[in-house]
């Protein structure tokens, strides 16, 4: 019964990563900015039209204040890639 209980819980988070690998493929990062870009074609934040799906990794800013923001050099809070391939 226990490890039923265990195949479950695997099979969920499987469902779940599938689901996230689906949603990041549909997102385009910001050549110049690395800003990731859900919807549109045209980057929030610089207003640049060069956008890529060929990207890696997310940094999450919450505070554009944060010691994390500066360090990336970010001014904005939002999504950014750390790769842009």
């Amino acid at each position: 019964m226990l490890w039923n209980g265990y195949m479950r819980i695997i099979k969920i988070i499987k469902v779940m990563i599938i689901r996230l690998c689906g949603v990041c493929m549909n997102e385009k990062a910001c050549k110049m900015c690395g800003r990731i870009i859900e919807e549109g074609n045209e980057c929030v934040v610089c207003k640049n039209k060069n956008l890529t799906r060929n990207w890696k990794g997310i940094l999450v800013i919450f505070d554009s204040d944060s010691e994390l923001a500066k360090l990336a050099g970010k001014t904005s809070a939002g999504k950014y890639a750390v790769n842009i391939l």
